[in-house]
């Protein structure tokens, strides 16, 4: 009964110690030449790749989200 308890307890203070992170993402947008299915065209990159970037979080989290627009393409919609 004694080890039991024990281990609730320290299960129960292992995840009560687990906290919400913040995490922070830069989005740098970019105008490239880019061909997804071999024709090439224009397109926005996101940190010089396409498809963008992956966001990776848990829940709880707080997402601080910075964009930096160098688009500068101006027949693009």
């Amino acid at each position: 009964m004694v080890i039991a308890s024990l281990t609730v307890l320290t299960f129960f203070l292992a995840y009560s110690s687990v906290k919400a992170a913040d995490v922070d993402i830069i989005f740098n947008l970019d105008n490239s030449q880019v061909a997804p299915d071999g024709f090439s065209r224009a397109g926005v990159i996101v940190n010089g790749i396409f498809p963008g970037t992956l966001i990776q979080a848990n829940k709880s989290d707080v997402l601080h989200i910075t964009v930096n627009d160098a688009l500068t393409n101006p027949t693009m919609r």
